[in-house]
């Protein structure tokens, strides 16, 4: 299969950054161009572990896992890996970061969000109206203060786009969700975002 090939020879250009994110790249585009057809894509965990590499290649690691985050099974192996973790951490990094010294650039930190979205997405919090208990797993790792505290001063950047994002991020987050919707109540915020989304 090609995308195997793109992948083999994107671990195999240590010495070359750029071939590196070319190959990362060319997976994404055909990926999201034959999803239907590959399906899972058996190496999600291993990409998710890439974006610890150069932040050259971090932006196309980034894509690339937004794409296979389209198909259910990729997310559950990224549920597997500390993705969600690197991702609140990258969008920390580009919060309390100034525009002088950015460690992680405005497009980084809107993928990272949509990202965090798409997988908090993918499983459904209620079925057939009924709220689903145990909380999906995404949408209760999201909730913890140390993560959740992060996606709410998110809202104060300066990038709006990332802003809008994280409000959107918000609103699957808090849905049914008896753990931050009280002290979100509390602070004002659930108006903020139902207000904007609608």
């Amino acid at each position: 299969m090609f995308l195997l090939e793109l992948y083999h020879r994107a671990l195999e250009a240590q010495g070359s950054v750029d071939i590196r994110v070319a190959c990362l790249q060319a997976m994404q585009y055909v990926y999201a161009q034959h999803a239907d057809i590959v399906g899972e894509f058996m190496y999600s965990q291993h990409v998710a572990a890439m974006l610890t590499t150069a932040r050259a290649e971090r932006h196309a690691v980034l894509q690339l896992l937004l794409t296979l985050a389209t198909n259910y099974q990729n997310v559950q192996q990224l549920l597997g890996t500390d993705l969600l973790t690197t991702l609140v951490g990258l969008l920390n990094k580009f919060v309390i970061s100034s525009a002088d010294s950015a460690e992680v650039s405005g497009a980084e930190a809107l993928t990272a969000v949509t990202l965090l979205h798409r997988i908090a997405a993918a499983t459904a919090g209620v079925r057939d109206g009924v709220v689903v208990s145990p909380m999906p797993r995404a949408k209760a790792l999201l909730s913890h203060s140390q993560f959740f505290t992060v996606i709410i001063q998110a809202l104060l950047c300066d990038d709006v786009q990332v802003m809008f994002g994280v409000i959107k991020l918000l609103d699957v987050l808090i849905d049914h969700n008896d753990v931050v919707l009280p002290s979100l109540s509390q602070t004002g915020m659930r108006h903020c975002v139902s207000d904007v989304l609608t």
